[in-house]
């Protein structure tokens, strides 16, 4: 946690029991430890060779169409398993309780080597009764997530993550890696997977952070005997629930230590503050992605009404006379460049997204001086992007020279969750030779190599940036609206926050 941050919260006034808890609370930070419930969760135990002819320690495999590898540029750390046909797969079984909540994740990957096309990847949470233990036997099967050629980009890590409940006769829990379909080619990569005990909240305020208002609220919890407080499920309020609320700080606050806040916008007033913000009027035309709407600076579009910022997209004609032609959708697209632009830092947001064919909402970056170049010369950076049913985000960074575009990112599902659903918190973490993308905290892609022509490495991302949000109708991307897509599509974003390295 950073000094600012520490100096706001420690004002926060604490009655005894509270104090006696928060000093409980710093014990307990420095004897902390979280275990993955899988042996050999990344794959680095063991020897490199085809699948049944080599041991991965802690899995089973079946098939011979899979290799235990580390490829560069296939793996995160040093060794992953990759499959080629569905007949081969693997999987590691763990001990579990009957109606507890468990958290399933990892990462899938196709290399532009050897692109998968026509197989779908497929991650499994299954439970069994501990007597019958053939796949057909399972009392449940969860789908954790997918892989899909063409739609998941290649050389780019997705991680898939869900929460599943043991059904009450279960005993053992299987994560399962396979591919499947009727026919393909290519391989898919599997890394870093991960099974633990699935906890609730302790952001008690709901608000994105776990932190010393949510402790007040645990010590007044804990002392009324409040259900909501049993963090860890055991039915009672103890120390192992400090022991929880501990981790999810830890959790927090890692991503923030040594950095300072230096910006935000909460939208609290009932304007668009444009000290930080203004509205371009230009055409989808003009993005190079065919779009099909036109930004306007209409208030209509673009507001700030009950403590957020309200972007609209909607089905209206809009006459634009420079182009002379007539556009079918209006939307908003927000810039702070030449008002807030910044070199490194934290970039957040909270917003809850619109969803529907044809739709692609986007909180990102571009260059504020373009000191290298047009695009992609000087860079891009999406913080977060979706488009269409939005169950997937994506996190990228675009670079190259003139005429010669080249583009890095990772994407995030969450066991099919649709992120239109509710408010989630966008973070892009930006430092000198590393950049790093998360969703509600968890980290989902990490880039440390780029490239500009003729200039040396980090450019181009080594200049100042400004921030954009807007929604895209249609493009080359997501496609065009259907007759399932209803308008008017809303992004609504609670707060833009920008934290800067302690000076």
């Amino acid at each position: 946690m950073s000094m600012h941050r520490w100096v706001i919260y420690s004002n926060i006034i604490f009655g005894d029991g509270h104090m006696r808890l928060f000093l409980l609370l710093l014990f307990c930070l420095s004897n902390l430890s979280f275990a993955n419930l899988l042996s050999n969760p990344g794959f680095e135990d063991g020897g490199t060779g085809q699948l049944t002819y080599t041991t991965i320690p802690g899995w089973s495999v079946w098939g011979t169409n899979g290799w235990h590898h580390n490829d560069p540029g296939r793996t995160i750390e040093q060794k992953a398993v990759k499959l080629w046909w569905d007949d081969a797969g693997l999987f590691q079984d763990f001990s579990v309780t009957g109606g507890k909540d468990y958290r399933f994740s990892a990462s899938m990957l196709s290399g532009s080597s050897e692109p998968l096309t026509g197989w779908e990847g497929i991650v499994k949470a299954e439970f069994y009764d501990g007597v019958n233990m053939q796949p057909s036997d399972a009392v449940s099967v969860t789908e954790i997530g997918r892989f899909y050629p063409g739609d998941d980009a290649v050389d780019q890590w997705k991680k898939v993550s869900s929460t599943v409940t043991a059904p009450a006769e279960a005993e053992v829990g299987r994560i399962v890696f396979m591919i499947t379909g009727t026919s393909g080619s290519g391989a898919l990569n599997f890394d870093s997977a991960s099974v633990g005990a699935a906890l609730p909240s302790a952001d008690f305020n709901g608000d994105g952070l776990t932190d010393m208002r949510d402790l007040a609220r645990l010590g007044d919890s804990w002392m009324q005997a409040n259900s909501a407080c049993d963090l860890d499920g055991s039915g009672l309020i103890d120390i192992d629930d400090l022991l929880v609320f501990a981790s999810e700080w830890l959790t927090d606050t890692t991503i923030y230590a040594g950095y300072d806040l230096v910006w935000a916008d909460e939208f609290d007033g009932n304007t668009l503050d444009e000290a930080n913000w203004t509205r371009m009027t230009i055409s989808g035309a003009d993005s190079g992605n065919w779009e099909l709407q036109h930004y306007t600076d209409e208030a209509a579009n673009a507001c700030v009404a009950d403590g957020e910022l309200v972007i609209k997209a909607m089905e209206q004609s809009y006459w634009s006379a420079s182009e002379n032609r007539m556009y079918d959708y209006t939307s908003a697209r927000l810039t702070s460049t030449g008002k807030r632009d910044f070199l490194y830092g934290i970039f957040e947001a909270r917003i809850k997204i619109p969803t529907g064919q044809g739709i692609w909402p986007a909180f990102w970056m571009l260059p504020s001086d373009w000191e290298y170049g047009g695009w992609p010369a000087s860079g891009e950076i999406d913080i977060m992007e979706a488009i269409n049913d939005t169950d997937v985000i994506h996190g990228t960074i675009h670079y190259g020279g003139q005429g010669a575009h080249d583009s890095s990112g990772g994407s995030y599902s969450d066991g099919g969750v649709n992120f239109g659903d509710d408010y989630h918190i966008y973070t892009m973490v930006w430092e000198p030779t590393v950049m790093h993308w998360y969703v509600d905290g968890q980290l989902y892609s990490t880039k440390s190599s780029w490239w500009s022509e003729g200039e040396p490495f980090p450019a181009p991302f080594d200049k100042r940036f400004h921030l954009l949000l807007n929604i895209a109708v249609g493009g080359n991307w997501p496609g065009s609206p259907d007759e399932t897509t209803v308008f008017p599509q809303t992004m609504h974003v609670d707060y833009v926050r920008v934290y800067q390295r302690e000076q």
